[in-house]
């Protein structure tokens, strides 16, 4: 393998490399967000129950949208 194919190669690893680290945070606050809004897991597991029986859930729990995601980016700020 010559020096310009090596360099070739680990510039496109670099560029994987960005992209993930530019939207793993963005991911990992989502999934924070969410876990916080379904509180425990009893309650989760509750909630399922309550699903499969045909009765309603003890709260809404969604997942945070894009702007609640970058809000909470600037509230740390």
């Amino acid at each position: 393998m010559t020096y310009v194919e090596l360099d070739r190669r680990v510039g496109k690893l670099e560029k994987r490399v960005d992209d993930i680290e530019s939207t793993m945070p963005k991911d990992i606050r989502g999934v924070r967000l969410y876990a916080t809004r379904s509180g425990t897991e009893l309650t989760v597991g509750v909630n399922r129950i309550l699903a499969h029986m045909g009765l309603e859930p003890i709260e809404d729990v969604r997942y945070p949208t894009d702007g609640e995601i970058e809000a909470s980016f600037e509230a740390d700020c």
